[in-house]
C-alpha cells in the first residue's frame, strides 16, 4: 500500500447478520434482542418491573423469581418475597431456651446464678424436671431431624462422674390429644467434666417427626438413677439445631 492510497475497511466476521428478522421500528426502550436456534433474530420486550433476565432453555427470559447459585443448588426469591434454598442448598438454625424460660415440674430445681449466668440446678437425688413448649418454626426443612444439645455446668469440687440428661417431646396439631404419650433422648455423659467448665451434651437421637407451625413440648429431666455425678448439675440453656430451607411466611 502506497501512502496516498486509503486503507481498505476490514471485515467483519462476527456481526449481527440480516437483521431483516426484526421490525427495528417496533423494538421499545428496555427490550433485548438475541440469536434464537433457529439462527434468526428475536426480539424480547422489557420484562414487568421487578423481574430478572434468566437464561432458560438456552434462551433470555424475564422470570418473576429470582435464582442465585450454580447448577442445582441455589437461592430462590419468589414474587412473594418467600426464599428458599433448592438442591443441597441448606442452613442451620438454632432455636435457644435459656435457664429462666423453662416452668419447673413437680420436682423442681433450683434457680441459681453463677457469675453473671442464671441457671437451673437438678439435683443429685431427685428426678428434677422442667418444662417449655415452643413452635416448630416455619423455616424448617421438611422431614429433616432437630438436634438439641444442651448446655450446664456444676461447681465445687471435682466430681468425675456422669449425667444423664432426658428430654420427652411431642409435636402436636390442632385436634391432637396434648397429654399423648411423648417420645423421649437422652445422653449419659462421659464424665471428667473440669468443675465450673461448660459442657455441651448433644442428646441422642435427633427429634423426628417435626412438622411447621405445629406445637413442641418438652421435658427436660435428669435421671439420677443413671448418673454418678455425686452434686447439683446446673442447665444454661438448650438449644435446637434445625436445618432450614426457606426464609419468610407469606402474608
Amino acid at each position: 500500500m502506497t501512502y496516498d492510497e486509503e486503507p481498505e475497511a476490514s471485515v467483519v466476521t462476527n456481526n449481527l447478520g440480516d437483521l431483516d428478522d426484526v421490525d427495528l421500528s417496533s423494538i421499545a426502550a428496555g427490550a433485548v434482542l438475541y440469536r434464537n436456534a433457529a439462527e434468526k433474530w428475536v426480539n424480547l420486550p422489557k420484562g414487568a418491573l421487578g423481574r430478572v433476565l434468566t437464561l432458560g432453555a438456552s434462551i433470555p427470559d424475564w422470570e418473576g423469581v429470582k435464582k442465585l447459585g450454580a447448577g442445582s443448588n441455589f437461592t430462590q426469591i419468589a414474587v412473594d418475597g418467600v426464599v428458599t434454598l433448592e438442591g443441597d442448598a441448606r442452613v442451620k438454625h438454632h432455636v435457644r431456651v435459656c435457664a429462666p424460660s423453662w416452668a419447673k415440674g413437680g420436682s423442681a430445681p433450683s434457680e441459681a446464678f453463677i457469675g453473671t449466668v442464671p441457671v437451673l440446678c437438678f439435683d443429685k437425688a431427685l428426678d428434677d424436671e422442667a418444662y417449655y413448649t415452643l413452635l416448630v418454626p416455619w423455616r424448617i426443612h421438611a422431614g429433616t431431624t432437630v438436634q438439641a444439645m444442651v448446655d450446664w455446668t456444676y461447681t465445687g469440687a471435682q466430681d468425675n462422674g456422669t449425667v444423664c440428661w432426658k428430654l420427652d417431646y411431642i409435636d402436636l396439631d390442632e385436634g391432637d390429644t396434648v397429654g399423648a404419650s411423648a417420645t423421649t433422648v437422652s445422653k449419659t455423659t462421659a464424665g471428667n467434666h473440669v468443675t465450673g467448665k461448660l459442657v455441651r451434651t448433644a442428646l441422642v437421637p435427633d427429634l423426628s417427626g417435626l412438622v411447621a407451625h405445629h406445637n413442641l413440648g418438652l421435658r427436660l429431666w435428669r435421671d439420677e438413677s443413671e448418673d454418678t455425678l455425686n452434686t447439683d448439675a446446673c442447665i444454661i440453656e438448650v438449644h435446637f439445631a434445625f436445618t432450614k430451607n426457606k426464609l419468610g411466611e407469606p402474608v
